[in-house]
């Protein structure tokens, strides 16, 4: 109400605000009110505009901290998954690295075991065939 009467003051026009003394007649109909009352409600609508700023720039700095708070989770986040990555990366080339070493390891066994074959079977002709020449030959 208080502020409907001075939403009211304030679109007036000079012609529609008189200022009377007492026992004079209004020159229009309307609410009469004390010089008192229109400062009430003046400084009322003044005081609730600075509780409405207060609160929006308190309601403001919440806000922004909330903000703060998630982008500095996210931060953390996005590093954990990083490092993650990372650490299982390193496992991966570990694991590359061994399987890359033992199969390397088992291409070389058969290629020692063919070549020890034909030497020892080499071997084994020329002992035998030492060992022939010297029974017919004796």
């Amino acid at each position: 109400m208080f502020l409907a009467a001075l939403l009211t003051l304030a679109q007036a026009q000079d012609s529609d605000v008189v200022t009377l003394h007492k026992g004079q007649p209004a020159p229009f109909d309307g609410s009469l009110l004390t010089t008192e009352a229109v400062a009430k409600i003046v400084s009322q609508s003044e005081l609730a505009e600075k509780e409405c700023k207060i609160e929006f720039e308190a309601e403001k700095k919440v806000a922004a901290t909330i903000l703060d708070y998630e982008k500095s989770r996210s931060a953390v986040v996005l590093q954990a998954c990083v490092d993650g990555a990372t650490r299982d990366r390193e496992a991966a080339k570990r694991d590359y690295d061994e399987l890359a070493a033992a199969a390397k390891r088992q291409q070389l066994a058969p290629v020692v075991t063919f070549s020890a074959g034909v030497v020892g079977g080499i071997v084994i002709t020329l002992a035998s065939a030492w060992a022939i020449e010297m029974t017919v030959g004796q």
